[in-house]
């Protein structure tokens, strides 16, 4: 099995608007895969389903060849760990504090598991600080370094780079990169900035009102007549001569 998560002939959404029907995607193991499409085709919602925060009608959702309907919340806790785009840390306690947590599935980490968490992240600093006095951007580091710390093999980040600066964004895709590289995680992150995705992920997947547009790598997928098709955007691709990344301009 090559695939952290499967899904085959799926069919659900929120009630009275099935978005998603007879839909098929596959995350490879141990890489950084991207979902990217406009607002509305069903990002968040195919996440919910895969976490079962919305119940799908029909299909097969595969947790490392496991079906979700079969696995207990508890359980799949223990699968998949969960980065949302916006968390608001309790007062009172500090980020390590807020690290050490328990999450839902009842693990802890210990100093030294909370120190390499830190340094992945690139956040060595914030370990004392006031996890509700942080930045947004580093807010979504420190949750990065929750996920970590659950130990599961695969992390869904759902648009975490939304409201980070260029610099922020760097640090928490770099670090999420890294992790896939070093320790053989599984990252499926959807987002936005779609040369933050051309640029960082291995694979890509475009979703276009639920349907799947394309999937490949990003010099398969990115290229000016999806971004017309999907995005409606007459937005161009470029090759920047020195580091030969591509830049999509509007």
């Amino acid at each position: 099995m090559n695939n952290a998560l499967t899904i085959r002939n799926l069919y659900g959404g929120y009630k009275g608007n099935e978005l998603f029907q007879n839909f098929n995607l596959d995350v490879p193991k141990g890489q950084f895969t991207a979902l990217v499409g406009p607002n509305g085709s069903g990002k968040s919602t195919l996440f919910r389903m895969i976490l079962k925060g919305l119940k799908k009608k029909s299909g097969q959702i595969l947790v490392q060849g496991n079906e979700i309907d079969n696995i207990r919340q508890i359980d799949l806790a223990k699968l998949v760990a969960f980065i949302p785009q916006y968390y608001i840390f309790p007062e009172g306690f500090s980020v390590r504090q807020v690290i050490s947590m328990s999450d839902f599935a009842g693990r802890t980490c210990n100093d030294d598991e909370i120190d390499s968490a830190l340094k992945t992240a690139g956040i060595e600093g914030l370990g004392d600080r006031m996890a509700n006095e942080i930045s947004g951007g580093e807010a979504q580091l420190v949750m990065l370094c929750r996920a970590i710390c659950c130990k599961t093999k695969l992390i869904l980040m759902d648009e975490p780079t939304s409201n980070l600066d260029i610099n922020r964004q760097s640090q928490l895709l770099k670090a999420a990169k890294k992790l896939t590289e070093e320790e053989g995680k599984t990252v499926f992150c959807a987002i936005h900035d779609l040369n933050s995705a051309m640029n960082h992920a291995n694979w890509c997947h475009v979703l276009d009102a639920g349907k799947l547009y394309a999937s490949g790598t990003p010099n398969e997928v990115f290229n000016e007549n999806m971004l017309q098709d999907v995005f409606h955007s007459d937005a161009q691709i470029f090759t920047e001569p020195i580091s030969g990344r591509r830049i999509i301009i509007a």
